[in-house]
């Protein structure tokens, strides 16, 4: 596959180009994100296409590492990242067997299930998508995103409580968690991306407080500009151990991206999410857990 080039009527075009490989474990995601970031820093692509750039690869990444070569650390991952004023292309390549078979046969995931969701939204925020096999069995896919189609306009009538501030693109290679206390309410202000590396920092935390009695657990999102299926996954899961506890778990401050993400796999109906802090703080004063 001529990764330099795209399939679309501009392929005449000159492509700045990289490519990467990377090591199937979990800590490869981390190094991923730093050279996917520094690309489309230097390609010029911010804001939402870039946010839509990092969902997509990084869904299709952690497919080639976790599903693809099975976390086997001696399989490689390759990225060949593409860009030109009018395009931007992603060609994610694993050492696996029947990727293709594997990754269509997939069915949607339920609104409980912790994992499942990062395909539909690879096919819902790029502007084409292409799977192949190729001759050692590994999976090939292949996202291309129009840089020249307008911006999509984010509203706030989709049905869930969204920041009115965009919060810019984090640079950090990991999620920052504050805690602080109110009543007897912990509040988790959490900071940076939440995906997979992050999503298992954040499960550790709330399980420390799991061990302290701590079962009412409220989550700030407000300075949380990325998340991908893996973050989602881990949310998932705490407010499925939470209600085990016969605790609660809220959620608030999201901003637009992070909010439109929830609204897509259609968790906004799921997890309980205010507009601000203080409205989820005071709900816990009159709202019984769920059993």
């Amino acid at each position: 596959m001529d990764s330099n080039k795209a399939d679309s009527a501009n392929s005449a075009k000159p492509y700045n180009t990289i490519a990467r490989e990377y090591p199937s474990q979990l800590e490869s995601e981390t190094a991923m994100f730093g050279d996917l970031e520094r690309f489309l820093e230097d390609n010029g692509i911010e804001g939402d296409m870039a946010r839509d750039i990092k969902l997509c690869v990084s869904e299709a990444f952690n497919n080639a590492v976790i599903h693809g070569n099975g976390l086997v650390s001696s399989k490689s991952v390759r990225l060949t990242l593409s860009a030109n004023m009018e395009e931007f292309v992603a060609d994610i390549l694993d050492e696996g067997k029947d990727g293709l078979i594997n990754i269509e046969s997939r069915k949607k995931p339920n609104a409980l299930d912790e994992g499942g969701r990062g395909v539909n939204l690879i096919y819902e925020r790029s502007s084409d998508v292409k799977l192949s096999t190729e001759t050692n069995g590994g999976l090939s896919i292949r996202l291309v995103f129009d840089r020249v189609k307008k911006k999509r306009n984010i509203t706030q009538d989709i049905g869930v409580a969204l920041s009115s501030v965009l919060v810019p693109i984090s640079q950090e290679e990991n999620m920052n968690i504050t805690k602080n206390q109110s009543g007897n309410v912990t509040i988790l202000n959490m900071t940076g991306r939440l995906d997979l590396a992050s999503g298992a920092s954040l499960k550790e935390k709330v399980q420390q407080e799991f061990e302290s009695g701590n079962v009412k657990i409220h989550l700030n999102l407000s300075k949380v500009d990325f998340i991908n299926s893996s973050g989602l996954g881990a949310l998932v899961s705490l407010m499925k151990e939470t209600r085990l506890k016969h605790g609660r778990m809220t959620m608030s401050n999201l901003a637009a991206y992070v909010a439109e993400i929830f609204e897509i796999t259609q968790l906004s109906h799921i997890f309980e999410i205010y507009e601000s802090e203080e409205s989820a703080i005071a709900s816990y004063d009159t709202v019984t857990p769920v059993q």
